[in-house]
């Protein structure tokens, strides 16, 4: 039996997709994850409102840890070389604090039924995605969440003060980079997962 779609999820699949097509027609969207988006969108009963590939990133924290504003000091979608990495560390010239970070794939995925939501689950389980879950739920309106597991996150220079030296940061790249790596092919894994099953 067909499933209808009511008039309130309608509004919320089209406010998504015009988000979404704002989004790539501004750049605002990670360039690796506009074909997938673009499928969810067509699909009848699911829709998207946020999306990552994973990044490496150097990131200008505060002391907590916690993100401030123009926390992305450097930012890759892609590997990265040493080279990149050393010269951004360079050209940091504030009394801050910066961490290396390898941050994994995301994915907000947004349906209409628990019966749909199980279908997302199947996919996450078949391509051997262990994070995720629901974190937003109304009438008409389920959102879940769902992240790859490849991470990692170094201090670089607190308080303006350099913790490293070149060989070590050399080292922590060459890891990002694998893990980074790691975080794509398993991008890749769920998103043809995923196709079989929306709908």
């Amino acid at each position: 039996m067909k499933e209808s779609i009511s008039l309130k999820f309608n509004a919320i699949k089209t406010h998504a997709a015009k988000t979404l097509h704002a989004a790539i027609r501004e750049k605002k969207i990670d360039p690796l994850m506009v074909s997938i988006s673009k499928f969810v969108e067509k699909t009848a009963h699911y829709f998207t409102t946020s999306t990552c590939s994973g990044r490496i990133t150097l990131m200008d924290l505060n002391e907590d840890e916690s993100k401030k504003e123009n926390v992305f000091y450097r930012k890759w979608h892609s590997m990265v070389t040493f080279k990149e990495v050393w010269k951004a560390i360079e050209e940091y010239s504030t009394q801050g604090n910066l961490w290396l970070r390898q941050d994994a794939f995301v994915y907000v995925i947004g349906t209409n039924t628990w019966e749909n939501v199980k279908q997302i689950i199947r996919a996450c389980q078949e391509a051997g995605v262990k994070r995720y879950g629901v974190h937003h739920f109304e009438d008409e309106k389920i959102l879940m969440e769902i992240f790859g597991t490849q991470n990692m996150s170094i201090p670089l220079i607190t308080k303006g003060k350099m913790l490293a030296n070149k060989d070590a940061v050399k080292e922590w790249v060459k890891i990002a980079n694998r893990k980074w790596t790691r975080n794509e092919n398993k991008r890749k894994t769920f998103e043809k997962v995923l196709k079989k099953y929306l709908k």
